[in-house]
């Protein structure tokens, strides 16, 4: 430790240094503690030696006993003050002093220097950065704002929370350090003062489909852990409470079977901890057992038997075997009882085709059929104890929908297979069918759930025929199968009806039938799940326990109470926990961390968070205001990357990062409070916070008279069977609070019908959920909504916005490049023919340093310019591309003006405002807001006519006042060139430029999915029921 550079501030632990250490080593051992003190460490010790103590600058003495006696502080001061007492540390330590004289020196303490109140950042140069320096005052809520690319990302995120991990990273041991992905140095000179930090950010959505809110929050864990112990199971069959049955009554249930066929008696067992297979075997040989059974095969204690302790045995001990012969009765009694007691009351009846399993502890009475004990991982729809083994523990299955098809539904297997199969195929599809037992003549809609669940996801039973094994796949999985690896003609017609179903199976529950039949005050642990969070919150708070239940899931059940409470603070009281995680938008899933932190209770962390106003409508904003100071109060410091001026009024320090975006940008250009800001002229946000500086209001508003797109009878998810209707030609803006099924209306319903409507050619599509019609009115539909692009180190600006391939067969046409005979391909650094093969087309090799983080070195062989020489040696005026990834995408403009191909699509991204970045810039360097718009350039760049429909899921993610104002200019020219844009936004700026309004609501999830407005700005404002209405009086009035 001496070693290492000093940089004080290091914080040190010891327990017990003295132990086995001599008197001459503790001196030597105080010597090196007192030095690393002194170059301004700390260091904290537990310690018994006297001799060591009595050279403390501070004692925290705790006791007054052991055990349940102690636990408590007794004293803290210097030893001075120590030894005038009369506890045991104290007297001890009076007679240590007799001895020699106090070794320590008199040094200022750390309680009586000022605890650090700034995070000091200085010379931050991450990304765009330029030397920036800052004073961060913790236990403060901090707003890092500015144009889109400005920079606040690259130092809250890039810098602070990127050193902050590092140093985290750095205090761990060498061997945990090499499982963890090495942390980058942030590009910085200095970091004081940082405390432990926590990114809360939109990159990191789960898209994982076995992810829900349950899971994510880890409400779900705890939810397990209580139904176990509080749960009631019933029989799925029957319904009827599981209950203990008699050995006499699995003895006559299996009399009851046909006479003279051969059963055994077997009893489930398994290796003890540190019990080896070949001492189980010799266990049970002595008691007087002959045989086993292990994986289906069954073997004598003679023999050799082949067990592998990589694989997951079923081993099971033979303890009769018999046939069933009413003379049998007492024999078959004992060997139950038997089996029983060797395996804790489970039994496994073998006969010749299948296997009976019997729990004498956990039956149904009327039918016997047993099962096996519930515990937490009977809830668990991630593992084969708990799933629906036909979804998989998914909820859905993913195909064609053939029931939805209502002439479909009519038909039987038979007709279906006259339509895909020929009649040598048909004949063994109809003896499959009969092996199973399933009627191919029988309509779909009739057929019993196992038995259409069989032919549309298929079976793992095994058909054998002319000594081949054959399994049937199912109609939907072959289809779907299809979908994606067939011919291009196929697959434009089988996409469109591939969707996700509900698993008949389990009805979209995810859980077996066992675990969905296991209830607490008649409710399953599915169903709780299902609930909206504000009355799950309401059940689990009625639930009382006895005095034992207390000691067992007290804690267990105010941790859920507490989390869902949070959940409801934060305004997600409308979503249930079985909500699944890649259906949520980035600001949903944002909150719902948000919440998870509040519940942890965490102190002197650093929060930084990116937009958590996203999603959010200005009348749930308060609640976000809210949790944010709650969190604030308990002694964090907030860090918010925000546009929002609700958020930023609240603030108690800002940042203004400007002057302009990319290499314009990276400074801060003014900083103070909210009022101070308002008043700094050099301040860009500072002039639309004081409405100096405004977005414009469109002069005149278009004819919104004829409304011929129309959704009726929309009921999916929370709607309420409601009418609306669209103006054609028009900016239309869908608005109201977060969750009150705006999506549902625009993503789920219009957006899949107006596909399915220009693919099909039709004016009107009906859903099972609503009707759509004027669809004839388009004939090119581009949405845009919050799923994430893809970023590789590969993707760059030219690579995602379709400019590299013109590039390519610009500079494949050169002179040049036909006499050496170079294709398009020869180009591209992402392929083999043109990549450096010494870096692989990155530019760029990693070194890769066993524990600590990679070393980025700029390749040798291309110098960064990713092509091979020979590539490299084609130029166009004096550049090859290598020269071009350096280009701004203003220059590029200038530079291919010859070109209208490729002009055309870099005057969309100027367009859009990204004329600052670079063609060959990382998409992993973009912020949120610039990710945003690069997408809108790359669909505005398609080939379009002047009937397309625009559906965006809020655009202005990510985007400051000035580039709200850029976007909205797009908009109306769009607009103007006889195109339709309809866009779920909650942006105050962006709601008063629309020609309509939609306000659904009034609140979330039951309590809203109803049309609470509708019309023009000046009649919404006019509305008192409408919660935008009133936000939006208040914004305009300003």
């Amino acid at each position: 430790e001496l070693i290492r550079p000093s940089q004080g501030q290091t914080l040190y632990i010891l327990d017990e240094p003295t132990t086995g250490l001599h008197f001459y080593d503790i001196e030597k051992l105080l010597n090196i503690l007192h030095e690393l003190v002194d170059k301004k460490n700390t260091v904290i010790v537990i310690e018994h030696n006297m001799d060591f103590v009595k050279t403390a600058d501070w004692i925290i003495d705790l006791g007054p006993k052991g055990g349940f006696g102690g636990g408590e502080i007794i004293f803290e001061g210097s030893v001075d003050k120590i030894i005038k007492t009369q506890n045991k540390t104290g007297l001890a330590l009076k007679k240590a002093l007799i001895k020699t004289k106090l070794k320590s020196k008199p040094r200022i303490l750390e309680k009586e220097k000022n605890y650090p109140k700034n995070l000091i950042i200085e010379n931050a140069k991450e990304n765009n950065l330029k030397n920036v320096s800052a004073n961060i005052e913790h236990g403060k809520m901090t707003v890092f704002t500015g144009p889109s690319g400005s920079g606040k990302t690259s130092l809250a995120f890039d810098t602070i929370y990127q050193e902050g991990q590092l140093r985290y990273m750095e205090s761990l041991d060498t061997f945990s350090r090499f499982f963890l992905k090495n942390a980058k140095r942030a590009n910085v000179e200095k970091v004081q003062n940082i405390f432990p930090p926590i990114a809360i950010e939109q990159k990191s959505h789960s898209l994982n489909p076995r992810s829900t809110i349950g899971t994510i929050t880890e409400i779900y864990d705890r939810l397990r852990v209580l139904y176990s112990h509080l749960g009631v199971a019933f029989s799925p069959d029957t319904n009827e409470k599981l209950k203990t049955i008699s050995p006499e009554y699995v003895a006559n249930k299996i009399l009851s079977f046909k006479e003279n066929e051969k059963i055994q008696v077997l009893a489930p067992i398994s290796l003890k901890s540190n019990q080896s297979f070949e001492n189980l075997v010799e266990d049970f040989s002595k008691q007087g057992f002959l045989r086993i059974r292990l994986n289906k095969n069954y073997f004598s204690f003679d023999e050799k038997i082949p067990f592998d302790t990589s694989l997951k045995n079923e081993i099971l001990l033979v303890v009769d075997r018999l046939k069933i012969s009413k003379k049998i009765h007492s024999r078959l009694l004992e060997a139950i009882d038997i089996a029983s007691k060797i395996s804790d009351n489970k039994i496994i009846i073998a006969f010749e085709k299948e296997d009976l399993f019997f729990n004498l502890a956990f039956a149904d009475e009327k039918t016997g059929k047993s099962y096996s004990q519930i515990t937490p991982k009977s809830f668990l729809f991630n593992s084969q104890d708990g799933m629906c083994l036909d979804c998989q523990g998914l909820g859905y299955l993913y195909g064609m929908d053939i029931l939805s098809e209502k002439k479909l539904s009519k038909a039987s297997i038979l007709d279906l297979a006259y339509i895909f199969f020929e009649d040598k195929e048909i004949d063994f599809l109809i003896s499959y069918f009969d092996y199973l037992n399933i009627d191919v003549d029988t309509p779909m809609k009739n057929l019993s759930d196992r038995d259409l669940n069989i032919f549309l996801n298929g079976s793992k039973t095994k058909f054998k025929q002319k000594n081949s094994s054959f399994i049937f796949k199912g109609l939907n999985s072959t289809l779907a199968e299809m979908a994606k690896h067939s011919s291009k003609n196929l697959k434009e017609s089988l996409v469109p009806l591939m969707e996700k179903t509900t698993c008949p199976s389990c009805s979209g529950k995810r859980l077996n039938p066992l675990s969905r039949n296991v209830r607490i005050k008649n409710l399953s642990i599915t169903d709780f799940c299902s609930l909206p969070v504000e009355k799950a919150y309401t059940f689990i708070s009625k639930i009382e326990l006895t005095e034992t239940q207390k000691k067992i899931l007290k804690d267990t059940l105010d941790t859920i109470e507490q989390n869902l409470k949070f959940l409801i603070e934060i305004g997600l009281g409308y979503l249930s926990l079985d909500r699944s995680a890649p259906s949520l938008s980035g600001g949903e899933f944002q909150r719902i961390r948000l919440a998870t932190q509040l519940g942890s209770y965490l102190t002197s962390c650093i929060y930084i968070l990116d937009e958590p106003t996203i999603g959010l409508h200005p009348h749930n904003s308060y609640l976000l205001i809210n949790a944010l100071k709650k969190l604030k109060d308990l002694g964090n410091t907030l860090i918010l990357v925000e546009h929002d001026e609700m958020l930023i009024k609240e603030a108690d320090y800002i940042f203004d990062f400007g002057p302009k975006a990319g290499m314009q940008g990276g400074q801060i250009i003014a900083k103070g409070t909210y009022n101070e800001i308002k008043k700094d002229p050099k301040s860009l946000t500072g002039l639309y916070l004081s409405h100096k500086k405004k977005i414009p209001l469109p002069t005149k508003r278009r004819d919104i008279s004829e409304k011929n797109l129309k959704i009726k009878n929309a009921n999916l998810h929370n709607l309420k069977n409601i009418d609306v209707s669209f103006p054609l030609n028009a900016l239309t803006i869908v608005t109201g609070v977060s969750g009150s099924g705006k999506s549902t209306l625009i993503n789920d319903i219009l957006k899949k019908a107006a596909f399915l409507g220009i693919h099909q050619r039709k004016d009107e599509i009906t859903l099972p959920y609503a009707k759509i019609s004027g669809l004839d009115n388009f004939n090119k539909v581009i949405s845009l909504d919050q799923s994430p692009i893809h970023q590789s180190s590969r993707s760059d600006v030219s690579t995602y916005s379709d400019i590299q391939p013109i590039v390519r067969s610009i500079y494949s046409n050169l002179m040049l490049a036909k006499t050496k005979g170079l294709k398009p391909r020869h180009f591209s650094y992402n392929h083999l023919s043109g990549m450096c093969r010494t870096c692989w087309g990155l530019g760029y090799k990693k070194i890769q340093l066993q524990f600590l983080p990679p070393v980025t070195t700029l390749c040798e062989s291309c110098k960064g310019f990713k092509l091979n020489p020979i590539s490299l040696e084609v130029k166009y005026k004096n550049k090859h591309i290598g020269h071009l990834l350096d280009l701004t995408i203003l220059e590029a403009f200038d530079f291919f003006e010859a070109f209208a191909k490729l002009t055309k699509k870099l005057d969309y991204l100027i367009e859009v405002g990204l004329g600052y970045l670079k063609l060959g810039q990382g998409l992993t360097t973009l912020s949120g807001g610039e990710v945003q718009r690069l997408r809108l350039a790359k669909e505005l760049s398609k080939k379009r006519s002047n009937k397309t429909l625009y559906l965006l899921d809020e655009p202005t993610i990510g985007l400051h006042f000035v580039d709200i104002e850029k976007l909205l200019k797009i908009f109306h020219s769009l607009v103007d060139k006889k195109n339709t844009i309809i866009v779920i936004e909650h942006n105050l700026d962006v709601i008063k430029n629309a020609d309509y309004i939609i306000d659904i609501g009034k609140d979330a999830g039951e309590k809203g999915g109803k049309v609470i407005a509708e019309g023009s700005i000046d009649e919404l404002i006019k509305n008192r029921n409408s919660y935008t209405a009133k936000y939006l009086k208040s914004y305009a009035s300003k």
